[in-house]
């Protein structure tokens, strides 16, 4: 979105309460895309997109790394 600035350093808690207030506002880290949309560019599930985003396991990295495949395609 317009005027949507960068989030803090990972690992800092500004970015722990960054990542809070945008995924209660249901916006993902690519910021122009819902949780919704995301997972139907990457043609998965909600519930599934939800669990990678909150699950430490699969950093955030990983997942938006292929959603930039899937929206360049």
């Amino acid at each position: 979105m317009a005027g949507e600035s960068k989030p803090p350093p990972a690992g800092t808690f500004a970015r722990l309460l960054w990542n809070w207030r945008h995924r209660r506002k249901g916006k993902t880290y690519v910021g122009h895309l819902s949780q919704a949309e995301a997972a139907t560019k990457l043609g998965v599930p909600l519930h599934t997109f939800i669990k990678w985003e909150r699950n430490l396991a699969k950093p955030r990295e990983i997942v938006r790394q292929a959603l930039e495949k899937r929206l360049k395609a």
